[in-house]
């Protein structure tokens, strides 16, 4: 009996790209829920992909095998549109040979080796971060082996954890049966003035609008600049963002869209947590344009330091910033603008934002998130 609780407590985590980094909002899921499931017990075992950080070899981190208790393994991942299927095959082979008795997959391109690791009885949680297939960054072809993975996910899983209520929705559409909402979670209120990023990038405090996102179209960084361009204003717009591989286009695009106004400044990829800190404390405003969201962790991050956050009305956003936050029509460059003069006009300060912070430290709980997510693991695995 003490062998089998042995083998009950191993899960696999696959489909991030590496932990830690902040190379996007599934890797900052993943390395939160993941150390809180090694912290109660779980042998917890991460296959990242091999490769350098998607925004440039000087983010890598060194290579370890443990981190926070957590066991890191290395698959190797190619380069181009094979490459997610040959590593999630890779890493779902060797999760099976580990023993793993729990694997979680991690976005809709992994989902597709469901199948292997359900014939190896090993059960299986698929985790939609957001509806891959529905995002303007992928190729035709692309698309279909993410829809293909959705659909794995629906029909294949012994569960599915979602974001929001329109993914659950899709999925059950698709013919899934066990579907379980959860959130993302905020950190501890952090505050601030540690750093000199301010300084670094000729910024004064409360002088400056943000948005910290990855550059993809379905992000609508350009109806922000659009917007942004149209208000008379000497408060600068601050991006912060990396050129994402495959996205070098639209990331000129943003840079041509901006020429000219010297008020709006790209900072590059930013991975301080520290300086992300200081930027979103001492903002006048924080913005989130995006057509298509799963849930936001730079969104949560924004309220959860006090920021007075705007952001386009589709559900997954709306639903998380409740009544304190603003709401644009999604696309509408003119509803944006209006928002962001409203913001501007604002004499809200930190000080006054105590409420929301409370608000989502209660609703936006990590540690309530691997409950939901710990209760799964034991319903499937039969453990009490």
């Amino acid at each position: 009996m003490r062998q089998n609780a042995e083998e009950l407590m191993r899960i696999g985590i696959i489909g991030q790209k590496r932990v830690p980094s902040r190379e996007g909002g599934v890797e900052k899921t993943v390395e939160q829920i993941g150390i809180r499931l090694a912290d109660r017990g779980y042998e917890v075992i991460l296959y990242n992909r091999s490769g350098h950080n998607i925004y440039g070899p000087e983010f890598d981190l060194p290579s370890v095998e443990k981190y926070r208790k957590m066991a890191i393994k290395s698959v190797f991942c190619p380069r181009g549109g094979f490459g997610t299927f040959f590593y999630s095959f890779v890493a779902t082979a060797e999760a099976v040979l580990n023993r793993c008795r729990v694997i979680i997959f991690n976005g809709s391109g992994s989902c597709n080796m469901i199948p292997l690791a359900r014939i190896a009885g090993v059960k299986t949680i698929a985790f939609i971060h957001g509806i891959d297939s529905q995002r303007a960054k992928w190729s035709n072809t692309a698309k279909v082996i993410l829809r293909r993975g959705e659909k794995t996910a629906a029909k294949g899983a012994d569960t599915c954890l979602v974001l929001s209520q329109k993914d659950m929705q899709y999925l059950r559409d698709l013919g899934c049966e066990s579907v379980l909402p959860v959130t993302n979670g905020a950190d501890v209120h952090y505050e601030g003035g540690c750093t000199d990023v301010l300084s670094r990038l000729g910024l004064a405090e409360r002088g400056y609008i943000l948005s910290v996102n990855r550059l993809v179209p379905e992000k609508r960084i350009e109806l922000l600049i659009d917007a942004f361009r149209s208000v008379d204003t000497d408060t600068k717009l601050v991006i912060v963002g990396g050129e994402e591989p495959g996205g070098a286009d639209y990331y000129h695009e943003l840079q041509k869209t901006a020429a000219g106004d010297n008020r709006i400044q790209f900072t590059g990829f930013i991975d301080s947590e520290a300086e992300l800190d200081d930027l979103y404390l001492k903002c006048r405003c924080f913005v989130l344009p995006s057509d298509i969201e799963g849930m936001s962790n730079s969104l949560l991050e924004a309220l959860s330091r006090g920021c007075l956050c705007i952001v386009s009305d589709i559900g997954e956003n709306a639903s998380v910033v409740s009544e304190y936050g603003m709401c644009f029509k999604r696309g509408d460059k003119e509803d944006l603008a209006q928002k962001l003069k409203e913001a501007l006009a604002s004499e809200r300060r930190l000080a006054d934002a105590q409420q929301q912070i409370e608000y989502v430290m209660s609703n936006y709980s990590w540690d309530k998130a691997t409950d939901r997510i710990e209760s799964e693991i034991k319903r499937l695995t039969n453990v009490r």
